[in-house]
């Protein structure tokens, strides 16, 4: 089965807890076609944290997550995997 993983990837924000917020909503809700596959932090030093999500999709939603997190700074990188027999 082939699937689309889409990851998102920065320095921990208000603004981007916020949109992670605004996504686990839209998910909770049924509103969307995709799911977060994980989310985590990582301590980068003292003060800051890097955030990266990990999304997946049946169908592609690039455009839909591009303009969800366009005003933030972040990698934003999109794959399209499929099993090989």
């Amino acid at each position: 089965m082939s699937y689309f993983e889409f990851i998102f990837s920065g320095d921990l924000t208000p603004e981007y807890e916020e949109k992670t917020k605004l996504l686990l909503k839209q998910i909770n809700e049924g509103f969307v076609p995709f799911k977060i596959e994980k989310y985590y932090d990582e301590d980068i030093s003292t003060d800051k944290k890097k955030r990266t999500i990990v999304i997946v999709s049946h169908i592609n939603v690039w455009e839909y997550l591009n303009l969800q997190m366009q005003d933030l700074k972040l990698m934003f990188v999109a794959y399209y995997k499929q099993r090989f027999i």
